[in-house]
């Protein structure tokens, strides 16, 4: 065999290098790591009442709840509930980002009333033994060692008020933004979460190369389209009239990118301006000098690094009352 030349040495040398950092940043505990399995198991003893639910958070989690802030007050939280109502989790859809630091799933949460008079989530007294109540929501879990590091469940609304029009100006992109050169991150084969927040940037421009972090066939199935569209080119018609008359800032607080089940959720914090005329929206009117602030959770589908399908995340709540 020949010995290898220096060239060859310097090639494996950096072979060698790559794989020991790679082995490094992989946990050598499968425990270490969030997955589907592990999240379904939660949702069996959560479900159950069981108080090895608590094992799957870490010690110093950090939850954004009315009077719920720590694992202690989880633990009591949990323990008053079931005094009061039976409780039940039903994920659909999960997505697990692929740096396995925080996971998003749309949830059904369903109570029912263990006795007359107890308080049933928003639902207004009075309430009867056996009444029920299902909520929608997204939840999204911040992940350490496998475990749930931070809570928060994703919020949605709107509020319409009088707009600072100068700041509103001085917000707008300028000649040398719009100029700027394509982000580099177009040409990366996966989604990321900075891929993602070169497209907020040029949406929120609108810059029309946000188009291109569309797949050809994309979907767009959410406000304000009053029906799904297909394909870059209607999504950029729906917004061309609004956007004349209306800039729009996002700010994304969350995102989960799961490349392998090709799906990704959004946090999204917007504010729309009307700075040039009246806009018609679908939650109607908005007069110029006002401003619409709100915000909501967006899911993606994603195909080959690029945005494939888009929808709001399910919310809403239905009530059934007992049978009698």
């Amino acid at each position: 065999m020949k010995p290898l030349n220096k060239g060859m040495v310097l090639v494996v040398c950096a072979i060698l290098g790559l794989l020991a950092k790679t082995a490094a940043a992989q946990p050598t505990d499968p425990s270490a790591l969030m997955t589907r399995a592990k999240f379904q198991d939660f949702i069996r003893l959560f479900n159950a009442g069981d108080s090895h639910q608590f094992d799957y958070y870490t010690s110093d989690v950090q939850v954004e709840a009315d009077n719920v802030h720590s694992l202690a007050d989880l633990k009591a939280h949990d323990e008053a509930t079931r005094r009061d109502v039976g409780i039940s989790f039903t994920p659909g859809l999960i997505a697990i980002d692929d740096s396995n630091d925080m996971m998003a799933v749309e949830m059904i949460i369903r109570t029912v009333a263990l006795r007359d008079g107890v308080k049933l989530g928003n639902h207004p007294q009075p309430i009867h033994k056996g009444d029920s109540q299902t909520n929608h929501g997204t939840f999204f879990f911040g992940l350490r060692g496998g475990k749930f590091a931070s809570l928060s469940i994703g919020a949605a609304g709107r509020v319409r008020q009088k707009a600072d029009l100068a700041k509103a100006q001085a917000e707008a992109p300028t000649a040398a933004q719009l100029a700027e050169p394509m982000p580099a991150s177009i040409n990366e084969p996966l989604m990321t979460r900075e891929k993602y927040m070169d497209y907020a940037r040029l949406f929120s421009r609108f810059d029309p190369r946000f188009l291109q972090y569309y797949d050809p066939d994309v979907v767009f199935a959410t406000a304000p389209a009053p029906k799904p569209l297909q394909g870059p080119k209607a999504i950029y018609d729906l917004y061309v009239p609004i956007r004349k008359l209306l800039d729009e800032h996002l700010s994304v607080p969350l995102i989960v990118v799961d490349n392998p089940h090709g799906v990704m959720f959004v946090q999204l914090r917007n504010r729309m301006v009307a700075t040039r005329g009246d806009v018609q929206l679908p939650s109607g009117v908005l007069k110029k000098g006002e401003e619409l602030v709100g915000g909501g959770v967006i899911v993606y589908s994603l195909k080959n690094g690029k945005i494939s399908y888009i929808r709001a995340s399910r919310s809403g709540s239905s009530f059934e009352p007992a049978a009698h």
